[in-house]
């Protein structure tokens, strides 16, 4: 982005960059990338764009920031973008042994590609992998479930060599790109549209929830602040089927407990008391 930023305004004078004028001409260059359709984009780089300004008004280099704020229009609503278990079935019988390693890691232990992709041998150890995550600095310990820790005793070195637990067929590191489209290559095989790696997080947090862990406990795992998780499980529609499902459970449950003569005085108790009609016939 840098590079293109260059080539665009790299023989700009210092001067001109400082003219509240020169907004117009950066705008104008980020509307120009965005009528081909990547929108996306064209607002990523003026926001590298931008903060380069920040860096040269701190130091003096100019006096005015042109791109101080301005209006995104791009926005991933990832509101649903979770895996269905029959299209990570899909993406698995298609795979290579190094893409069902992939998406293993990152549904088992719900952290980012570039920490995946970050792991060593060295940092999985006792059944735990642990790990400092990249984008919030914060240390993370996982215990491995006996799905994960048996495909990674397997996979283990023989020689105890300490290299990347994800890795390419020659064994080197993964260089992102190169995964990225490789990832991208085994979804388009798989038939799998409008999903990508970083989804599988939210579909490993979604798991845990569905499965009973509080927020807390996620957190935990996944590294994120409690807020965030609250914030992640009700983007991704967590109070959905599944949980209706939990509460009616729940209540068929309850209501088990109540034999029908303790229900009967209830609703004898009740009825020359109440003011407005009230139906049990829901309870029996």
């Amino acid at each position: 982005m840098i590079a293109a930023i260059e080539n665009e305004f790299g023989d700009m004078p210092l001067a001109a960059a400082s003219d509240p004028k020169a907004r117009s001409e950066f705008l104008q260059w980020g509307d120009k990338l965005a009528a081909t359709g990547k929108v996306r984009e064209a607002e990523n780089r003026l926001a590298i764009l931008a903060r380069l300004l920040s860096w040269a008004l701190d130091r003096g280099h100019i006096e005015h920031h042109p791109l101080a704020s301005w209006t995104r229009h791009y926005s991933a609503d990832r509101a649903e973008a979770i895996w269905q278990p029959e299209q990570i079935e899909r993406f698995i019988s298609v795979a290579s042994p190094e893409m069902v390693r992939a998406i293993f890691l990152a549904l088992y232990t719900a952290q980012r590609q570039g920490d995946l992709l970050r792991l060593k041998w060295s940092d999985y150890r006792g059944g735990e992998i642990v790990l400092r995550q990249g984008k919030s600095g914060r240390g993370v310990s996982i215990r491995c479930i006996t799905r994960l820790r048996e495909m990674l005793d397997q996979l283990r070195p023989a020689n105890g060599a300490d290299g990347p637990i994800l890795c390419t067929p020659t064994g080197r590191p993964w260089l992102k790109r190169h995964f990225s489209a490789s990832f991208k290559r085994t979804c388009d095989r798989a038939g799998i549209t409008g999903l990508v790696f970083h989804d599988l997080r939210g579909t490993a947090v979604v798991a845990l929830a569905e499965a009973g862990a509080s927020e807390m406990e996620i957190a935990s795992v996944t590294g994120h602040s409690l807020r965030s998780v609250g914030s992640i499980l009700e983007r991704y529609w967590i109070r959905t089927k599944a949980q209706s499902s939990n509460a009616a459970d729940k209540l068929e449950n309850y209501l088990t407990k109540i034999s029908a003569n303790q229900l009967l005085s209830l609703i004898h108790i009740s009825e020359p008391t109440r003011r407005t009609p009230i139906s049990y016939a829901v309870f029996c």
